[in-house]
């Protein structure tokens, strides 16, 4: 086996946790619907195939395809993934896929307003999801935040 995924190699004093405040996140939450729909909706669920078409396809769909292309492409056990500078695309097996079109700025100590945030997000979904009738509802927004350390210097 390769010595890089050998256990004696991992970090034992690492660690990394993540918390988000509930009474902050509780007030940028939308009103709950309590209608009932007109017209009953059945949600068909099922696995994608991770296959190079559905690879290329999400790409091409994001408008990275200028920046990823299929030969970046690197496999790690069921994990797929790209990297270019700063934007990155991991697919697991089933559909799951995480897209980074831009690195955060950690040095940036005052967040946007809940109502700024709201607003590009809003501003973003004509832009990164499918043309298919698919709608959005606003439904809250967390404020997490995450940091990590070990005990070594």
């Amino acid at each position: 086996m390769n010595a890089i995924f050998e256990w004696s190699h991992v970090s034992t004093n690492y660690y990394w946790w993540r918390w988000y405040n509930t009474a902050t996140s509780a007030t940028m939450t939308r009103q709950p619907n309590l209608s009932m729909p007109q017209d009953l909706l059945i949600a068909k669920l099922k696995l994608i195939n991770v296959d190079e078409p559905y690879i290329i396809d999400t790409i091409a769909r994001y408008k990275i395809d200028e920046k990823l292309d299929k030969d970046m492409l690197r496999s790690i056990g069921n994990i797929v993934n790209a990297k270019a500078g700063r934007t990155s695309i991991s697919f697991e097996q089933g559909g799951k896929f995480d897209l980074q079109l831009a690195n955060p700025t950690l040095e940036n100590r005052r967040g946007i307003s809940a109502n700024t945030a709201r607003t590009v997000a809003e501003n973003a979904i004509p832009e990164y999801m499918p043309p298919d009738n698919t709608q959005l509802v606003f439904d809250k927004i967390r404020l997490e935040y995450e940091n990590g350390g070990s005990t070594e210097s």
